[in-house]
């Protein structure tokens, strides 16, 4: 809270949101979204963390970009019992998404309700876009660093299991397919994927 704090200080475009209690993922994203009033934003999970030069990645991305509603970009895996660190090249499939660092058009997750209270609100979130007629780009640039191994909930089979069951209840095995391969996913929690 300090290093915010101090952050606050020095940027005057810098908000701090505080929760007083643990309002989980979904409640906090939401209430960052209603603060956002710039064209694009980025969401950075507390245990990942982005690249030196990814400031300059986005601004060149924003030069170039022609209205798409999603830039997704490259990431690195980084396993925290080895610290092994592994490329990983997105595609079109949103299932190879996985924590990438994804800028999105503010004013099309607002127009979607932002977030839905989901295991998978990431995913949930894709298809919530791409189903309102969102476009996306895939951009060239790698920028996130990626956790993995540690206490995260997307290394356990039965618990992404249920989350994929959750969103085949609300969307339909049809549309997700639509979207991506979604053996893709649990492929790459199960033989720590490389995409």
């Amino acid at each position: 809270m300090q290093i915010a704090e101090k952050y606050k200080r020095l940027l005057p475009n810098f908000v701090l949101l505080k929760n007083e209690k643990n309002e989980g993922l979904v409640s906090s994203c939401n209430k960052a979204l209603k603060e956002i009033n710039t064209q694009y934003f980025l969401r950075l999970d507390a245990d990942d963390y982005l690249s030196e030069d990814a400031l300059v990645s986005i601004e060149k991305e924003l030069r170039i970009i022609k209205g798409e509603d999603i830039v997704v970009f490259h990431r690195w895996d980084i396993f925290d019992s080895s610290n092994e660190i592994n490329v990983v090249r997105v595609s079109q499939d949103i299932f190879s998404w996985i924590a990438t660092g994804v800028m999105f058009k503010t004013q099309s997750v607002k127009n979607v309700q932002g977030y839905s209270d989901e295991y998978w609100e990431e995913y949930d979130l894709y298809i919530k876009l791409l189903e309102a007629g969102c476009k996306f780009k895939i951009s060239s640039y790698c920028i996130y660093y990626y956790r993995r191994g540690h206490g995260s909930l997307t290394k356990c089979f039965d618990v992404n299991k249920k989350g994929f069951d959750c969103l085949v209840n609300k969307w339909g095995l049809d549309i997700i397919q639509k979207y991506g391969n979604f053996r893709y996913f649990f492929q790459y929690y199960l033989n720590k994927g490389s995409g």
